[in-house]
């Protein structure tokens, strides 16, 4: 999102230019919408649906601006923390 933001334009291999603005605001409408929704709620149920549908539309973007290399992709374990937050022996 952050490098739509920062570079809204595409050129195209056809070289036409392609706007990715529109794109953005229509996944935050409704993906990102749709997480901020069932996070708000502490609903885990919707929150992964929510989650695939906009890592769907993200990844719709990429192959119109012609990178379908970018293929983004669920977490198959969780994150692991940098700190360890144990109390000291």
């Amino acid at each position: 999102m952050a490098a739509v933001r920062n570079r809204p334009m595409r050129r195209l291999s056809s070289s036409q230019e392609l706007d990715l603005r529109p794109i953005l605001e229509g996944i935050e409408a409704s993906g990102l919408a749709d997480i901020r929704q069932a996070v708000a709620a502490k609903d885990a149920t919707a929150f992964e649906p929510s989650y695939r549908q906009m890592m769907s539309q993200c990844l719709g973007c990429h192959v119109a601006a012609e990178k379908p290399f970018l293929r983004p992709r669920i977490p198959q374990t969780p994150a692991t923390h940098m700190i360890d937050l144990q109390a000291i022996p």
